[in-house]
């Protein structure tokens, strides 16, 4: 009888590690799918005409910026178009650029919400406190540009 039961337990024990290696496959492929599936519901693009807006407004300033910063205007274009700020240092400074142009920068260094109101008609008077509370973390021109963009874009984007 000790050897049957002994024989039962390391069945179990057998069927248990089975049974957990099974469960460890499952648990990651449905993480897998969840973030597959997830990431594409989660995809964002920033609306048109809400570019067509913006470019309008930097188109003076977009060349010379471009060619400061090391970047393509399309390249720009498409990032945004995607719902995208890439953490680069190009990219900033291309912001940069065109909101020094634009002067939407006080005299302090942070963004002039009455500038913005007057030159960028899609932000409102509380989506403009939000960004530019949100620049405010940066230390330097080149980090509030990129938190004043990224809450710009964020806040503007559509889920696809």
């Amino acid at each position: 009888e000790n050897i049957n039961n002994l024989i039962a337990l390391r069945i179990n024990s057998s069927d248990r590690k089975r049974y957990e290696l099974i469960e460890q496959v499952v648990m990651k492929s449905l993480f897998v799918i969840v973030f597959l599936l997830g990431g594409g519901a989660l995809a964002k693009y920033f609306p048109q005409e809400i570019l067509d807006i913006w470019n309008k407004i930097a188109d003076p300033y977009s060349t010379e910026c471009a060619l400061q910063a090391g970047v393509t205007k399309d390249y720009v274009r498409e990032e945004l178009l995607k719902g995208s700020v890439p953490d680069s240092l190009q990219f900033k400074n291309y912001f940069v650029c065109i909101y020094e142009h634009l002067e939407l920068f006080d005299t302090d260094g942070e963004f002039s919400k009455q500038r913005i109101h007057k030159l960028v008609p899609y932000m409102s008077v509380p989506f403009t406190e939000v960004c530019v509370t949100e620049s405010k973390k940066g230390r330097d021109r080149l980090e509030k540009s990129y938190l004043m963009l990224g809450c710009v874009v964020n806040g503007l984007s559509n889920d696809d």
